[in-house]
């Protein structure tokens, strides 16, 4: 059995509408922009450094979860393999979505135990789905479900823009990606009007400045 990429792209749109996918790509957008001026308010210098990328993701998670219930996807909180922390994972058709930071668009998601142990059955075509048991036909089959992750990294010294938004579903080792699906390319109207935000910050403070 082969899943090609183009098979994981329709199960992941079949799994999550456009609309959601766009209010996702949003979620996270309106998450980065809002973060700093709460670590402004909240923390004074050098915690307020220390604590952007905490806050950042606990913003990311809040504000995703929030279209997770918007559009009525089954979701939950669940601890890491030592229960250090917990990490968001929504689950729709043959599709687990958990969100992840990553350092540039090209970086793998680190292969965290947890990570790897929701991606056994992300398949790319070199042997046989795990669940399958072909020589026990008593044993029932477990439920497919391939793991997707919502990568996001802020621009570059601009702690207050996303870069990139995207979803990608990566192979069983963490070695490739089998899919991708660039959200600020789907939507590139939405995309547009989120870096104009920025641009507009950017006229205002060098006009204030002059």
């Amino acid at each position: 059995m082969t899943i090609s990429p183009e098979e994981y792209k329709q199960k992941l749109l079949k799994a999550f509408d456009r609309e959601a996918l766009k209010a996702m790509m949003l979620a996270v957008g309106d998450a980065y922009r809002t973060t700093p001026e709460h670590c402004k308010r909240n923390y004074d210098p050098p915690d307020r450094h220390d604590m952007i990328g905490h806050v950042r993701r606990a913003r990311v998670h809040e504000a995703v979860r929030g279209v997770a219930e918007r559009y009525s996807l089954d979701y939950r909180d669940i601890p890491n393999m030592n229960g250090s922390c917990y990490f968001l994972s929504i689950i729709s058709g043959e599709i687990r979505l958990i969100c992840c930071l990553v350092a540039t668009q090209k970086s793998m998601v680190r292969p965290a135990k947890i990570r790897k142990f929701l991606a056994a059955q992300n398949f790319d075509g070199q042997g046989r789905l795990p669940f399958m048991q072909e020589d026990d036909p008593d044993v029932p089959p477990t439920r497919l479900e391939h793991l997707a992750v919502l990568i996001h990294a802020p621009a570059g010294r601009h702690k207050d823009q996303a870069a990139f938004v995207d979803i990608v579903i990566p192979n069983r080792k963490f070695t490739e990606y089998l899919q991708r699906v660039e959200l600020f390319g789907v939507f590139p109207n939405e995309a547009e009007q989120y870096r104009s935000l920025f641009k507009r910050k950017k006229k205002h403070g060098e006009a204030e400045g002059a």
